[in-house]
């Protein structure tokens, strides 16, 4: 079963296709594995990790009914879609949980597992999958510190993601490669690739009469880097873009968003907005929905410490930012992983606000 399955996952539209798929009778489960495999997709990118392994252990299920992945690609569970399809795609959704649960080396793994599934299948049904779990791959590598096999495997994700058409994934890449080059200092770098990520989505929207809300991955990358250089006035166009694309897209990146828009605000004086802006961040932090209520909490908590340098004394900052840190649940003395320092650099900036700089310095130094 297609069902455009995979075109509403690749463009990001979770929301309609859990629909659909909920709709659908047990019968059509136990017929169309990739009708499964997409369920997983939709509670992996919904961040329900726990009930990941419930779905999967179901596909598995066609795997024993088949036997073991088949070396006559051409002996499928159903019309062109083999064993070896199920098993590289069952192995990429382990692979993504693992990077989504902070356990780099696991996806890492993982990751390499199913691309070697993958290399001797040469079909497009498949094709799309290299990208993903390239893409998942170099995050990782990432994490773990292994950059410049990271930024070698995100160029990769790039180029394969855009010629499957895949929106979300090359979306991801971009902005993941962005920010590899930011966190380096190679701004030039990183707006080089904002810029063909740009043109890329922008064609493609052009081509299909759409509008894609995952740009916004991109704008606000290309956004950071126009800040560093201080040429506000463009790095506001693509924040601003990037809360019309917001709007549209999962409420779980309006912290994001906020953030950016905040030290524009501040960096051009703007008190009164980025006031307003702070009050509706963290009225989004204490929603519901958000699948990393950590670093938004920082986010917001370093927010704070920034006004209580410029704002008014009316407002009690101490009190608020230490609400925010208790709401994230770290302190100066943790034990952290690289792929949470930036939230620790959060975390300095709020004692240094607090007066505590000889603590921020003695446990957050990178």
């Amino acid at each position: 079963m297609c069902i455009r399955d995979r075109r509403y996952v690749h463009d990001g539209d979770i929301v309609t296709l859990r629909s659909l798929i909920e709709s659908l009778s047990d019968q059509a489960w136990d017929e169309y594995p990739r009708l499964i495999l997409a369920y997983a997709w939709v509670l992996l990118f919904s961040f329900e990790l726990d009930a990941i392994e419930a779905v999967l252990a179901r596909a598995e299920s066609h795997l024993v009914r088949s036997g073991p992945p088949s070396v006559d690609h051409s002996v499928g569970l159903s019309t062109g879609f083999s064993a070896d399809h199920l098993a590289a795609s069952i192995a990429a959704l382990r692979a993504y949980r693992a990077g989504w649960r902070n356990e780099p080396e696991e996806s890492i793994a993982l990751s390499q597992e199913a691309l070697a599934i993958l290399e001797p299948i040469n079909d497009q049904e498949i094709d799309y999958l290299r990208g993903t779990l390239t893409l998942n791959l170099a995050i990782s590598q990432k994490e773990v510190g292994r950059d410049a096999e990271a930024e070698d495997n995100l160029q990769k994700a790039v180029n394969l993601n855009c010629a499957s058409g895949r929106v979300y994934a090359a979306s991801a890449s971009f902005s993941s490669l962005m920010v590899l080059y930011i966190e380096q200092g190679r701004l030039f770098a990183a707006e080089a690739w904002g810029q063909r990520g740009l043109e890329w989505i922008t064609a493609l929207g052009q081509e299909t009469g759409r509008i894609y809300p995952t740009e916004v991955m991109i704008r606000l990358n290309a956004g950071r880097v126009l800040y560093e250089w201080n040429r506000l006035s463009e790095a506001l166009t693509h924040i601003d873009r990037s809360l019309d694309l917001v709007k549209s897209a999962s409420p779980s990146v309006l912290y994001i968003y906020g953030y950016y828009l905040f030290l524009l605000q501040l960096a051009q004086d703007d008190m009164a907005q980025a006031l307003v802006t702070y009050e509706r961040v963290g009225r989004s932090v204490t929603g519901d929905d958000l699948p990393d209520r950590a670093t938004a909490a920082m986010m917001q908590a370093e927010m704070a410490a920034r006004l209580s340098y410029s704002a008014s004394g009316e407002r009690q900052w101490p009190a608020e930012m230490e609400s925010w840190v208790k709401l994230a649940g770290i302190q100066a003395g943790d034990a952290f992983e690289s792929s949470e320092v930036t939230n620790y650099r959060h975390l300095a900036w709020v004692l240094i606000a607090m007066g505590q700089g000889a603590v921020s310095y003695t446990h957050l130094r990178a």
